[in-house]
């Protein structure tokens, strides 16, 4: 849209960092196929009060299959598919979407894996100001332009405890780390 200007959070968030966690399953190992599930919301926190915090509500779901179970490589290859969406109350409503082709291998209880992904996905901003001295009404739709984003990361089985570590780096820089449960 001409002449329209989009600023953030403006102070909502004033930080380099922002880190958040969500709770998820990863189910595995049947034909080569691995899902995601992944869910966190503001109601699972007791403290906060709904009146002044709306509900924020983080849900995604991926899927990734292996290549190389058709094919003998030297490393392992798989595409995989995610789809996720984050709502704040009835304000902001985003939904995103990846697709990727990912690489990896293990040498012992280390793996290695790196990959690149096709990222897009759109956002609904919606919001009537009660402040008599700003009063009005925004409502915005965004469609999020489909970027590309390279990756790597490295885990360390210890029996069924896996610590992890990830970075990727595009338009936007991320990073994950922590440990996995597994059996």
């Amino acid at each position: 849209i001409p002449g329209l200007s989009y600023r953030g959070s403006d102070g909502l968030v004033d930080a380099e960092y922002f880190p958040s966690a969500a709770p998820q399953l990863r189910i595995g190992g049947f034909l080569g196929t691995e899902v995601v599930f992944r869910y966190a919301s503001s109601t699972m926190v007791p403290l906060l009060d709904e009146d002044d915090f709306p509900e924020l509500t983080l849900m995604g779901f991926g899927i990734q299959h292996s290549l190389s179970r058709y094919v003998k490589l030297p490393v392992d290859v798989s595409v995989s598919a995610s789809l996720n969406s984050l709502k704040f109350g009835d304000i902001v409503d985003l939904s995103s979407n990846a697709f990727g082709l990912n690489f990896g291998s293990s040498f012992g209880p280390l793996g290695v894996s790196f990959g690149v992904l096709s990222e897009g996905g759109t956002m609904n901003l919606s919001y009537t100001s009660t402040d008599p001295n700003a009063s009005g009404t925004v409502n915005v739709d965004l469609d999020v332009a489909r970027t590309m984003r390279l990756h790597g990361g490295a885990s360390l089985s210890l029996g069924f405890l896996r610590v992890f570590g990830d970075a990727a780096f595009g338009d936007v820089k991320s990073y994950a780390a922590g440990p996995r449960l597994g059996f």
